[in-house]
This record gives C-alpha cells, sequence and structure tokens, in this order.
C-alpha cells in the first residue's frame, strides 16, 4: 500500500476570517490625517511617484513624511 508523503493544509474558515478582521483593523491603525494633511501629503508624494520614484525612495529623501 502505498502513502502520500506531501504536507497536508487544512483552511479552516473561522481562522481564516478572524486573521483577515485582525489585518484589516491592523493594517488601519496610526493612520490619523485629516483632510488637509492628506491633501499636502498628496501633492508632495503623487509628483513624485509619476516621475518613476518609488515610495522607498521617497520617504527616503523626504524625512518630514511619517
Amino acid at each position: 500500500m502505498k502513502t502520500c508523503n506531501l504536507d497536508k493544509y487544512f483552511y479552516y474558515a473561522d481562522k481564516a476570517h478572524e486573521q483577515y478582521k485582525y489585518t484589516l483593523t491592523d493594517s488601519r491603525q496610526c493612520i490619523n490625517l485629516n483632510t488637509s494633511e492628506l491633501i499636502e501629503l498628496a501633492h508632495l508624494i503623487c509628483p513624485l511617484i509619476k516621475k518613476g520614484q518609488s515610495i522607498y525612495t521617497i520617504l527616503n529623501n523626504h524625512p518630514e513624511i511619517k
């Protein structure tokens, strides 16, 4: 009799949903911008992205962005 030596994975919907909810809320924490700050940030970042700069490069060259 042959046995399967491959790893077996199980999907648990409840655990997956809990992980999804945690990731959703965790990714949005500490982003407290009002509308004027968001517009100011967009005016700074958007032209640089359009020039082909990466977010990493922009953040390294502009320490005023938190």
